[in-house]
């Protein structure tokens, strides 16, 4: 009994030196690997760099010397070269991301006057601070913190391994999704043309951007300043087409498409992409209901419907729709006693469904 039992523990520490092996042989070449796909990696980045170097010269026309327009019937052209550049590898090294956010960031802080002219004009907002913090502040802190966090968000992520694969490991890898197209409002020209490209640019991505022709003055502006600051080979911009040019984008096949704008030309954005089963980010404006209850301090009320109003109300998508709130509240609510809160809730019964309950 006493030799079966040290048979019995012999056995067993074999077996555990041989499974404490084996796991070790498995970690020692998962890592193998994993080292070996990094240098594979970094040496094709390499070569791609070589290959095809920044370009950051915007297009000219050599006869006319005018910056070349994107046409609708280069559409499929442009289309067909920005994923032949993408599956080259043109866009995929953590450099090129950081070379065209930091060129990004140049381009805003160099022309902050112009791009600010150029939405006074369209929008007609007389104070430059108005348009600075949602066009100016709020891209060039997306930049910052990407860049801040990107090589930290690219690093490989070891995720549990399934029981039935070991001794094999799990990690997750962010590869970039291919060409975006990026189709930008007229409300927030800017903001919302550049914040979406920073995205792009982080995962890796080649990208039209498509401008909104209703900002005339602004979708030249960055347009041209797109071409450029960043990298013509990857990335184009284009203002002036509407809606055929918008139809004609629709038709080819993306790989993401991020759209901002309504919710009836987002339907037919939605459907144009399930076609070809692309993914689709929808940033749609929507009801904005308010409900002031009979408790509540009228003064307070008002001072705050004024601050949401006062932001920017003509065109920000998450203005003030719908106002509720009973028939003792009416005189005290809708006219203060002074202004600019008066001149605030005027604005509000112009613009919103003031409900009487």
């Amino acid at each position: 009994m006493d030799l079966m039992l040290q048979d019995t523990r012999a056995i067993v520490k074999v077996a555990a030196g041989i499974l404490g092996a084996g796991a070790m042989i498995s970690y020692v070449r998962n890592t193998y690997d994993e080292w070996s796909r990094k240098q594979e990696y970094e040496k094709q980045q390499q070569h791609f760099n070589q290959v095809l170097p920044f370009h950051t010269s915007y297009p000219v026309d050599e006869k006319t010397g005018e910056t070349v327009r994107v046409q609708l019937g280069h559409v499929g052209d442009i289309v067909k070269k920005l994923k032949a550049t993408f599956q080259a590898g043109a866009s995929k090294s953590y450099e090129w991301r950081i070379e065209q956010l930091t060129q990004l960031k140049k381009m805003i802080e160099e022309n902050k006057k112009e791009i600010i002219e150029a939405v006074q004009i369209d929008l007609g907002k007389k104070h430059p601070q108005e348009i600075y913090a949602p066009e100016i502040n709020m891209p060039l802190t997306e930049i910052e913190h990407t860049i801040k966090h990107l090589k930290e968000w690219l690093e490989p992520e070891k995720v549990t391994t399934n029981v039935g694969a070991l001794p094999a490991s799990s990690w997750v890898y962010k590869d970039p999704v291919g060409v975006v197209l990026i189709v930008s409002p007229w409300n927030y020209p800017v903001n919302l043309a550049l914040v979406p490209l920073i995205g792009a640019i982080a995962g890796g991505n080649c990208v039209f951007l498509k401008l909104s022709r209703h900002s005339t003055n602004t979708g030249r502006t960055i347009e041209k300043l797109v071409g450029k600051y960043l990298d013509n080979k990857c990335i184009v911009a284009e203002s002036e087409g509407g809606q055929q040019m918008i139809t004609r984008l629709i038709e080819e096949q993306w790989d993401h498409i991020f759209f901002t704008g309504s919710v009836s030309v987002g339907k037919v954005v939605y459907q144009a992409a399930a076609k070809f089963l692309t993914p689709v980010t929808l940033e749609l404006g929507g009801k904005n209901p308010c409900i002031v209850d009979k408790d509540v301090d009228v003064n307070l009320a008002a001072i705050e419907l004024h601050g949401e109003s006062s932001s920017t109300v003509d065109r920000l998508a998450l203005q003030l729709t719908t106002l509720s709130f009973t028939k003792t509240l009416n005189r005290n609510l809708l006219r203060p006693s002074r202004e600019p809160l008066r001149s605030s809730m005027d604005q509000i019964q112009k613009t919103a469904s003031v409900i009487l309950e």
